[in-house]
């Protein structure tokens, strides 16, 4: 995508470079209400509102990235204060984390207290029987058998 912007950049610019190459020797007069200026070469003018059209365009994108940056600064900040709070919250001890400290402190015998059970794996769910919908066959069809050809 970058290539093609380049391209088409140095497209541009490239027949812009020619048309105001060719008019600086026609001279034009600009009029704007009551004022009008002195004759100018229409290359030069050409140029002039190219130049000033990308300082307008490069003042916008400036803005917004300002508008931008202060929008990830503050979100930065609250992020970090998150974590913060989040580092300040007690952890709550899971049972695998519960065994893992009972493992490091000794034997349950010598502290006086109950070992825990290891979880068990939780078994998935039998699926249901089937059952053929009413007044449907409950023999196999034929015409769904493999056949010997």
């Amino acid at each position: 995508m970058l290539y093609i912007v380049i391209i088409l950049f140095l497209l541009f610019s490239g027949v812009l470079a020619v048309v105001a190459f060719e008019n600086f020797t026609t001279q034009v007069q600009i009029s704007l209400f009551a004022w009008q200026s002195p004759d100018l070469p229409l290359g030069l003018l050409l140029l002039l509102v190219f130049v000033l059209g990308a300082v307008l365009l490069y003042l916008v994108s400036a803005a917004s990235a300002w508008q931008d940056w202060h929008e990830l600064r503050r979100l930065r900040q609250r992020i970090g204060e998150l974590e913060i709070a989040m580092n300040q919250q007690p952890t709550v001890p899971t049972p695998q984390g519960v065994q893992e400290a009972q493992v490091l402190q000794g034997t349950p015998e010598v502290q006086g207290t109950q070992p825990i059970q290891p979880m068990q794996p939780v078994q998935p769910p039998q699926s249901p029987p089937i059952v053929p919908m009413p007044g449907m066959p409950t023999k196999p069809d034929i015409s769904d058998m493999p056949t010997q050809h």
